[in-house]
């Protein structure tokens, strides 16, 4: 693959899709993508969708993908935790 996608944010919103970390890892060295997300565990429709419609706003604008991620973590811990929802962001070199 090209770069095409490079520091692009991805959600893989089906369950159990970041089960994988190697090949996630593969995925955005081969693509470029900054930041991927997804599900470790079976999800709920309701649920997942409480957590992701609060995620992609917080991705409007123009703050660093890593600051994101820890406030968003802090404030939806617990839908978090139930959901499985995992982020993985590029190392800085990529």
């Amino acid at each position: 693959m090209s770069d095409r996608y490079q520091g692009w944010t991805v959600h893989l919103g089906g369950c159990e899709l970041l089960g994988s970390l190697p090949s996630v890892r593969r995925f955005m060295e081969q693509t470029g993508v900054k930041l991927v997300t997804g599900y470790t565990k079976p999800v709920e429709w309701i649920p997942s969708a409480a957590l992701e419609l609060p995620w992609f706003s917080s991705l409007q604008g123009d703050k660093d993908i890593e600051a994101i991620c820890e406030e968003f973590g802090q404030t939806h811990l617990g839908l978090i935790r139930t959901n499985g929802m995992k982020a993985v962001v590029a190392s800085k070199g990529n």
